[in-house]
């Protein structure tokens, strides 16, 4: 059992800035699976729309491959999906693709088509962030949170 003294000299103790940025490593997966999702609806960091749409001939060549053409999904043979990673310096996050076609795509459709709209950032938090932070600071305190 522990004293007030105790509790109160962990959680004195307690680095939340690294806590923050290790969840952020640890959910790393879970920032891109959603960053991905919403890519494949077309949608921009800002919610929008992606533009420009898709010319005649990539619709062509989309539907004879089977891919969705009524939104921009930035999915052609996987590669640059495959390549997506997040980096944390302190708390920024860079989201990025190490695909060679990175460069020209941000190009032509902006830097918005990375980062994460409201809605797949609140799906980010709730699934894949909370839990992580949550064991952490429970592993630095000892104490047990309570789920919202």
């Amino acid at each position: 059992m522990s004293t007030i003294r105790g509790l109160y000299n962990r959680i004195q103790k307690v680095d939340t800035d690294q806590i923050i940025a290790e969840s952020l490593e640890d959910s790393a997966s879970g920032f891109v699976g959603k960053q991905q999702d919403q890519m494949y609806e077309g949608i921009n960091s800002d919610g929008s729309e992606r533009e420009p749409a898709y010319s005649p001939v990539t619709i062509a060549l989309k539907r004879i491959k089977g891919q969705r053409t009524d939104v921009v999904t930035l999915h052609d043979t996987g590669d640059f999906y495959r390549g997506q990673y997040i980096d944390v310096r302190n708390d920024i996050i860079i989201e990025d693709s190490a695909d060679v076609k990175t460069a020209k795509l941000v190009k032509k459709y902006g830097e918005k088509m990375f980062g994460l709209s409201k809605p797949f950032k609140i799906m980010y938090l709730d699934e894949d962030l909370r839990p992580v932070f949550k064991n952490k600071i429970e592993s630095a305190t000892g104490l047990v949170m309570k789920s919202a």
